[in-house]
């Protein structure tokens, strides 16, 4: 029994199934810095101008955000001109955003 246990301590021999199907902790290097996010829609006022996106991000920043996704596609058009979607779909960017690049 003892040379059983001494070829699983050395990895030699695989533990017995309950012990393998049994979930180990993982040792987690804390991070340096917290992701505070938020999410910013097509339909966001935030995203009307480029003065409002600018406000916006101040904003955000003062409340401790620091991390913003923003939806860029919606109804297969694009919030920025992309010659991409365009070759690809035949369709350009959203009428609302044509000149706010």
């Amino acid at each position: 029994m003892l040379s059983a246990a001494c070829l699983i301590v050395a990895g030699l021999v695989p533990p017995s199934p309950t012990a393998a199907a049994t979930p180990r902790a993982v040792a987690q290097r804390p991070t340096e810095r917290e992701a505070r996010a938020v999410w910013l829609g097509l339909d966001s006022p935030a995203l009307q101008s480029q003065a409002s996106i600018a406000e916006a991000m101040d904003n955000l920043a003062a409340w401790g955000f620091n991390t913003v996704f923003v939806q860029v596609l919606d109804g297969s058009k694009t919030l920025y001109p992309s010659p991409v979607l365009a070759a690809e779909t035949g369709r350009a960017v959203d009428a609302r955003f044509e000149q706010r690049d």
